[in-house]
């Protein structure tokens, strides 16, 4: 910046100091000007001059407005805005600016690189053309002496100026790109959350974790054992399916019509199998709740009468509880499987969710072969068989 004395000033707008917030603060990390950082930095890919252009607008914004583009106080945050929002109205902040600025601002940090201006002097050109067509008159400042040929020496000086800081620019992209990535690694690689492993392989698939970032999204997400209850549940990725009657399907009823798309935005943990006969006796145990017919099946069919007659509703018989742990129980009540799943440290699932995860993307009216993943009227011999004889479903849920 050159001065009206003719002092040459190096204005710094983060590389030399960063005043980051402490949580944005990396021990022995240089990051550079992350705030001015285009979208394809941060993703590690190829940068050109319009990452450049990106970075110059940025100061150009920050200049004109007083405020950064884009500001955060965690790295997390701060990428997430650089790669998916757009900077705050130019107006806004500062009233005199037009609309023609703002477009410009706009079209040279576009995203997508191939959207900006061709080169830095295309933006730059169309930059004090929107300025001069939206400046408010000032009044012209006093003449000043000046000695012959200043003006061309300033200009030049200030020239080698910016080609010496795009110099220096080069060459630390490659190196900021890499401490984005180490700092947007290092405040997620304690997470217990499989999303934002996911989230990370998006925007840095080819980086330098992303093997040790699937190692530890697929131990999140792999089958794990309740202590509560002892069950096996599996991990139900997000995702979009058409819910409600398939083609072919006969026996259709109207519950399930229309078809119609049902986006699982969260993914969930669900049993492998039904609930066990253990796993609902060491639930009835834990709750006081008195399940089992053995010794008592007069008594509660005495009180299911008594209710019966009174109320005049008839009443679902008792679960079942018979000495091979691992068959499914069956004749549970509303309220015990909301109780049960409470207990286990969960809830009962929804339609959608149920629904989502025995298709696992087939499209067919049963999901599949019946022989092969279900025991039903016509294999079953009329009578319970332990859980987790037949095959699971491709997302590892739903298995009978």
């Amino acid at each position: 910046m050159i001065q009206d004395d003719g002092r040459v000033k190096i204005a710094d707008f983060g590389i030399a100091k960063v005043a980051w917030a402490k949580t944005m603060t990396e021990t022995g990390m240089v990051m550079g000007s992350p705030y001015y950082m285009a979208p394809e930095q941060l993703k590690g890919e190829p940068v050109t001059g319009r990452t450049d252009q990106f970075a110059l607008a940025g100061v150009a914004y920050t200049v004109l407005t007083g405020k950064k583009p884009f500001d955060a106080d965690t790295v997390a945050s701060l990428f997430n805005k650089i790669l998916h929002q757009d900077p705050p109205p130019v107006q806004a902040l500062n009233p005199t600016l037009g609309t023609e600025v703002e477009q410009v601002l706009r079209k040279a940090m576009a995203k997508d690189p191939a959207s900006r201006y061709e080169t830095c002097t295309d933006f730059v050109d169309a930059l004090k053309a929107a300025r001069k067509r939206g400046a408010q008159p000032a009044p012209p400042p006093p003449p000043k002496r000046r000695r012959p040929g200043w003006l061309p020496l300033a200009s030049i000086a200030a020239c080698l100026l910016v080609l010496v800081a795009l110099t220096a620019f080069f060459l630390l992209k490659s190196h900021q790109a890499a401490q984005a990535e180490m700092a947007y690694w290092d405040s997620i690689k304690g997470s217990k959350d499989a999303a934002l492993f996911e989230t990370y392989l998006k925007e840095f698939p080819g980086g330098r974790f992303a093997a040790l970032a699937r190692a530890q999204m697929a131990a999140l997400k792999a089958p794990k054992v309740n202590p509560n209850d002892g069950q096996r549940y599996a991990w139900i990725p997000p995702g979009t399916f058409r819910m409600g009657c398939s083609p072919g399907d006969n026996q259709c009823v109207d519950d399930e019509k229309p078809p119609h798309a049902v986006t699982i935005a969260n993914g969930f943990w669900m049993g492998q199998t039904e609930v066990t006969v253990g796993a609902f006796r060491r639930f009835a145990q834990a709750t006081g709740r008195s399940m089992s017919p053995v010794g008592g099946k007069k008594k509660v069919a005495k009180k299911k009468g008594d209710f019966a007659q009174a109320t005049g509703k008839s009443v679902p018989p008792a679960p079942s509880l018979p000495e091979d742990q691992n068959l499914p129980v069956v004749n549970v009540t509303w309220d015990d499987a909301v109780g049960y799943c409470q207990w286990a440290g969960g809830r009962l699932p929804t339609e959608a969710e149920w629904e989502y995860a025995a298709r696992a993307g087939t499209t067919g009216p049963y999901y599949g072969d019946l022989n092969a993943i279900a025991w039903y009227d016509v294999n079953s011999g009329a009578q319970r068989h332990p859980v987790a004889q037949k095959h699971q479903t491709r997302l590892g849920s739903t298995t009978c």
